[in-house]
């Protein structure tokens, strides 16, 4: 599966996708992070200064292909590709998302969800 935040990824939208990939991962599950549009500088300096690789950046999703959406669960800010959300983490107010069948979803007013993420 893809994780990816919003088209305009800032660095809470990249961080936590990058590290709920990995704990994705560490739970034997396969999960990517993507970037849907190209990141600011301050993100660009934090994975630099960390000397961490920034995830791939995205375009589409191939069609089937499970997608987690973190820091977003507005279709209208995503890519327009998406049709197998499995998950949602975010911090925001609710758009009115719709799917065909129960996924993981969380959705919580504090900071940021890096802090859902940890």
């Amino acid at each position: 599966m893809f994780v990816i935040g919003h088209k305009n990824p800032d660095t809470d939208s990249v961080v936590s996708a990058t590290v709920l990939s990995k704990f994705l991962q560490k739970t034997g599950r396969q999960a990517e992070a993507r970037v849907p549009g190209k990141i600011n500088k301050e993100t660009e300096y934090i994975f630099s200064f960390l000397n961490l690789d920034v995830p791939a950046e995205i375009t589409e999703i191939p069609e089937g292909e499970k997608v987690f959406l973190v820091d977003h669960n507005d279709l209208s800010q995503s890519l327009a590709s998406i049709d197998n959300v499995v998950g949602i983490l975010d911090h925001h107010l609710l758009s009115g998302i719709i799917t065909d069948s129960p996924m993981y979803f969380r959705v919580e007013s504090i900071g940021s969800t890096s802090s859902l993420v940890y």
